[in-house]
């Protein structure tokens, strides 16, 4: 995985970040437990000076190193484990006094055995996803504010329960960010204005970018756009600006490309929608897009490509049911 200089050099200030907390946090721990039990002082203090005479004889080389070693070992365990019952008898955990880690792998070094560490590249996604993901920025897209009571309990023309069915389309989205991205499925949301296609890809978005992956949710417009101006535009500080946000879409662990169908009908649009759905399928990346749009409607708006994947590498989520936004305003 390729990374982006400026997104980690803030990942590895928000490690910094938390590092320095934990250790005050620690820190306060042990004033704690040092005002409480004084007898711990004692210990720890006993347990420095035979640290310090440790390094002393090594110094110096002394022939009686190897006995002394031995006997600040049995010495050490026994404090140690005098420590611990201090603690415990005390209402502490037996671990209080140790170190605060937010990654037990690296030790919030970041990397682990030469390599960036899971909790880095977790961090870094965060970074990412912020970047890509403005749409996300409004809060509130979260399952369980996914309302039910929206759509109608009443059979539709079709003899389907709008309710039960938005419940059935509720359990795939959630089970789909909860395993991801097992399975490397595409989704394509279908449904009319209203139906709670942009809310549900917003809550995977969240349940995903909270489990450590990338994300970039965003409109069609303000996507396909970027493609524009990496290829046409004529500021070079906007260019560069759209280039990285074209790779990191071609990239990212899940692209959600919203209200397919808003943006211009023109053949640049169409070859980079075509590359960017194309692109993704080939690197075997999962996307998800919601449209308006029915079937014949995307046959006659795009090329036989676009729709052949479409049909072909996605799996279709239809939406049914009334505007909910219509209903909320009504209420």
């Amino acid at each position: 995985m390729e990374y982006d200089g400026k997104l980690l050099a803030l990942a590895r200030e928000k490690l910094a970040d938390i590092k320095e907390k934990n250790q005050i946090k620690a820190e306060q721990r042990q004033a704690e437990i040092y005002q409480t039990i004084p007898r711990i002082l004692e210990i720890d203090l006993i347990l420095r000076q035979q640290m310090q005479n440790l390094i002393k004889l090594t110094i110096e080389k002394s022939q009686n190193l190897e006995e002394y070693v031995e006997t600040i070992k049995q010495k050490s365990q026994s404090l140690q484990e005098e420590k611990r019952s201090l603690l415990v008898n005390n209402g502490y955990a037996p671990d209080f006094l140790e170190p605060i880690y937010y990654c037990n792998i690296c030790r919030d070094t970041g990397y682990h055995e030469g390599k960036i560490c899971t909790c880095l590249n977790h961090l870094y996604n965060i970074e990412l996803t912020n970047t890509l993901s403005p749409l996300l920025k409004t809060g509130g897209e979260n399952f369980s504010n996914f309302d039910l009571t929206l759509y109608s309990d009443i059979p539709n023309a079709d003899g389907f329960v709008p309710r039960l069915y938005m419940q059935n389309v509720l359990n795939i989205c959630i089970n789909y960010a909860s395993k991801f991205p097992a399975g490397g499925m595409n989704l394509l949301f279908q449904g009319g204005s209203g139906l709670g296609k942009t809310f549900t890809s917003g809550c995977i978005a969240q349940s995903v970018a909270e489990r450590g992956f990338s994300v970039c949710y965003d409109t069609c417009i303000s996507a396909l756009e970027a493609f524009d101006i990496k290829k046409f535009g004529r500021n070079p500080e906007d260019q560069l600006t759209a280039t990285e946000k074209v790779e990191r879409m071609l990239s990212c662990d899940l692209m959600i490309l919203d209200d397919l169908g808003t943006e211009m009908t023109m053949a640049n649009s169409q070859s980079s929608l075509y590359t960017l759905i194309n692109t993704r399928i080939i690197n075997n990346k999962n996307m998800i897009i919601s449209t308006n749009l029915t079937e014949s409607d995307r046959e006659k708006r795009y090329s036989k490509q676009i729709c052949s994947r479409l049909v072909g590498e996605f799996s279709l989520i239809p939406f049914i049911g009334e505007d909910i936004r219509k209903k909320k305003n009504h209420f």
